[in-house]
């Protein structure tokens, strides 16, 4: 496996040539909804697919990404035989705190596999990660035993709730402690359903990787 990554994958070949020696005649793209913060299409630019591959996906009266419009999008790709790399699920929107259907997203992806597409399912959750800790323990003990001090009492929807019950469908989720985490300083983590999958697009160097249990790369 190690040899297959070091000598097959994008980040030895390069685009162009990964993509020649694979046989895809068309760029790769990969969907946001409407409201993505600015650095999704910055990361088209650094990939090398440019800004223009990202395909914006509508949002519905919530702000919320519209299922049906992904769907369309995701039966075109397919039809024309145009490569996807990643579909985006965003959990708590920058401007209006809104959560993607993760789970009907999880299920089209399932869908569409078997149809021939298959993708990366991406949780954005920089800025609502954290709020996933408001559906551990037992539902209800926390507002009986709550202390009526300064900060109020505000429950998830339900809703919510069930998109932050199945985020570990994605397959990566990235969440910045700075944010709703009051982290003091900047910091950001990308969590792996399978760590290997990294693997893809790492650079080991002895300096600062000891080992698969490490996860330090550079």
């Amino acid at each position: 496996f190690k040899t297959i990554i070091e000598t097959e994958a994008v980040v030895n070949l390069g685009v162009f040539d990964f993509m020649k020696k694979n046989g895809l005649e068309k760029s790769p793209m990969y969907t946001c909804p409407a409201n993505n913060h600015y650095s999704w299409p910055k990361g088209g630019t650094i990939l090398g697919i440019g800004s223009d591959a990202l395909i914006p996906i509508g949002l519905d009266k919530d702000f919320r990404q519209d299922i049906n419009a992904l769907k369309k999008e995701l039966k075109n790709c397919l039809d024309n035989e145009i490569p996807l790399i990643s579909v985006t699920a965003v959990i708590g929107s920058t401007e209006e705190s809104a959560v993607d259907p993760i789970k009907e997203m999880y299920d089209l992806r399932e869908e569409f596999k078997e149809k021939g597409l298959n993708f990366a399912l991406l949780a954005d959750g920089a800025w609502g990660g954290y709020f996933k800790t408001m559906v551990h323990g037992t539902a209800g003990t926390e507002e009986k035993n709550r202390d009526r001090g300064f900060v109020p009492h505000c429950p998830l929807t339900p809703y919510v709730e069930e998109q932050y019950k199945n985020l570990q469908l994605a397959d990566t989720i990235t969440v910045d402690p700075h944010k709703s985490g009051f982290c003091p300083y900047p910091g950001g983590a990308l969590c792996y359903r399978n760590g290997k999958m990294r693997y893809s697009i790492a650079v080991f160097h002895p300096e600062v990787f000891h080992g698969a249990d490490d996860p330090t790369m550079g």
